[in-house]
């Protein structure tokens, strides 16, 4: 239970960890939310229904990514991500409607809009949201050699 423990610590800081050596049962579940990454995209802040035909993983940059804590759910998400003592408060705005929040639990992964009123699975932008993220390790790693 020592995991569980660090992992709601990494949660508040806004940090994921995995254990060095991980032992059956150790798999620490990851909260990732996508901000739409630029003021002119023409969904931004718009509902589901306007935004579902033109939703593009390309579109988000992850603006947090950390441990979650368990049987965390969306709404406590929404709930937790619209207080002024958020997690990452001055790093990231308050989650709004149009963005993005996966949660990765037991090695399954969903992808939620947030909308105006509750959210819709947009799971369909996984592959692309991960490419991204590989990407940007990648780049990450290449900044930090040079």
């Amino acid at each position: 239970m020592y995991h569980q423990q660090y992992a709601n610590q990494c949660f508040k800081r806004g940090c994921y960890v995995e254990p060095e050596h991980p032992q059956p049962g150790d798999k620490l579940d990851r909260l990732l939310i996508y901000q739409i990454s630029h003021y002119t995209c023409e969904y931004r802040f718009t509902d589901y229904d306007y935004a579902q035909n033109k939703l593009k993983a390309t579109d988000y940059r992850c603006a947090y990514m950390a441990n979650m804590p368990r049987d965390y759910t969306p709404d406590k998400c929404f709930q937790d991500f619209n207080y002024d003592d958020r997690p990452c408060a001055n790093s990231m705005p308050s989650l709004s409607v149009s963005d993005l929040i996966v949660l990765e639990r037991d090695d399954k992964a969903e992808a939620l809009y947030v909308d105006a009123v509750g959210f819709k699975d947009v799971s369909r932008l996984l592959p692309e949201l991960h490419d991204m993220e590989v990407e940007r390790q990648e780049h990450n790693l290449d900044e930090l050699e040079r």
